[in-house]
């Protein structure tokens, strides 16, 4: 149906300007509720022929609501071909039949447009192996499989979800007037358990050094301060004899017993030093098992470790 017959149609379906036509009027319609349907259908007319569907439909229904007509019926038919919606359109033709289109005058022109409709509709056989699940076309929900879906020409997304799986989905292009057919399984998810440790995981440790290394140089460390201490001691009373005598041999004496004393010294201090850098590479033993955070103390110094 040209797009001049079909406002042919919606001018000759009513009384819009005192035409020959009227609303079908049921007992209960008031005169009130005629007249407000009039207004409406004579309202989606004018927007039908200005191109403007959309708000056609929605006066047109507005008028079926009130005063119910296939003619109304008819229209939005026409609205939803002009659309591009071959489903809708279809469906509202059918209607339009059903409601005594197939006894009036336009019966064989409703025909030819529901025929021409029915031939740009694609049907999807949509199956699902398995249980449960429900399909969805294009974000809308359209029941369980298996399930036959008329589409209208173009892109369309075809979900069967299911729960605890993985919606399947795809997605086909289609020209109009064949029939598809489209396997969809959900594949089960993955269920993915997290065990909690009953005690806090215990971090690889980056101390490789064994033990005794650190050990080894502490003690050395101390030995070699001690002997250094009494080196001093005893630089200090040649220092005292050397004061009192003045002689060449107890000033060799002193410098000899002070440069010992300071070797000593220096070497102490360079082991000691060793074994503070040694002790954060050290690996002691059982340290994994103790409590997180507890502190050793070493020489009055707070040391992050355990001994």
């Amino acid at each position: 149906m040209t797009r001049q017959l079909c406002v042919a149609a919606l001018m000759g379906s009513l009384l819009l300007a005192g035409g020959s036509a009227s609303l079908a009027q049921p007992k209960h319609t008031s005169d009130s509720g005629t007249k407000e349907a009039r207004k409406a259908y004579k309202e989606g007319s004018a927007l039908f022929v200005e191109g403007r569907f959309v708000a056609a439909i929605e006066l047109f229904e507005k008028a079926y609501e009130l005063s119910p007509n296939f003619r109304v019926q008819c229209n939005i038919a026409l609205c939803y071909q002009s659309l591009g919606n071959a489903v809708e359109a279809a469906g509202r033709y059918r209607r339009c039949l059903r409601e005594g289109g197939n006894k009036s005058k336009f019966a064989d022109e409703i025909t030819a447009s529901l025929g021409k409709m029915e031939k740009l509709i694609v049907h999807v056989e949509v199956t699902s192996p398995g249980e449960g699940g429900t399909v969805y076309l294009d974000g809308e929900r359209k029941g369980r499989p298996p399930r036959r879906l008329a589409v209208n020409p173009g892109s369309h997304v075809v979900e069967v979800r299911r729960r605890h799986a993985r919606t399947a989905r795809a997605t086909i292009k289609v020209a109009g007037g064949e029939t598809q057919e489209l396997s969809l399984v959900p594949l089960p998810e993955v269920q993915m358990r997290v065990q909690v440790p009953e005690t806090q995981p215990t971090l690889p440790s980056r101390r490789r050094v064994p033990s005794y290394w650190f050990w080894a140089g502490a003690g050395l460390s101390v030995a070699l301060a001690t002997v250094a201490i009494v080196l001093g001691v005893q630089t200090l009373g040649l220092r005292d004899d050397y004061m009192t005598l003045r002689t060449e041999d107890s000033y060799n004496t002193f410098l000899d017993r002070r440069l010992l004393t300071n070797i000593f010294a220096f070497t102490a201090g360079a082991v000691a030093a060793g074994s503070t850098v040694l002790f954060f590479f050290t690996d002691f033993k059982g340290r994994s098992k103790e409590q997180p955070g507890k502190q050793a103390s070493m020489f009055g110094v707070g040391l992050q470790g355990t001994f």
